[in-house]
């Protein structure tokens, strides 16, 4: 089952892929009934699946593409490791032994959660009392750090 949750650097989860339509996503889904969505004033929409255990944003901005995807299920994986649950030191020493680097801290916020941001880019893990709750895939960007760089893009070219 953890393929169904292998988190791809830049790229997506599982079957899940950055940039996708909100018409492709509901294409995986048994239920789009089961679809619980959330629209922002600008147009962007939040989107839980899988029982809240997935979230995708389509991003008015990116012209209603995915654009980050959030796991925060237990199987969800990356380089044979299982982030969610680990202790914050337990995930440092896990990412360096596969070869991953360092996560830098980006945003702590004052009821015991932060953001560490992979160093190789792409990759937000999201830490609760010190507890890995989620994973947040966004897109690589250009060297101008203004254009994401979609995957079904580089895939169609």
């Amino acid at each position: 089952m953890a393929s169904r949750y292998r988190i791809h650097p830049g790229y997506g989860v599982g079957a899940y892929v950055l940039g996708a339509t909100r018409e492709i996503v509901l294409t995986l889904q048994d239920d789009p009934e089961d679809v619980d969505r959330e629209v922002d004033e600008d147009g962007s929409e939040h989107w839980e699946l899988e029982l809240g255990l997935v979230e995708i944003r389509f991003d008015a901005d990116d012209d209603g593409r995915a654009s980050w995807i959030t796991v925060s299920h237990p199987d969800a994986e990356i380089a044979g490791l299982r982030p969610i649950g680990l202790p914050l030191a337990k995930l440092q020493e896990k990412l360096r032994s596969a070869g991953l680097g360092p996560l830098l801290l980006t945003d702590e916020f004052g009821d015991g959660m932060s953001d560490h941001e992979w160093a190789g880019g792409s990759l937000s893990f999201w830490i609760s009392h010190g507890i890995v709750e989620s994973v947040t895939v966004m897109p690589f960007y250009d060297p101008t750090g203004e254009i994401p760089l979609w995957p079904l893009d580089a895939a169609r070219s």
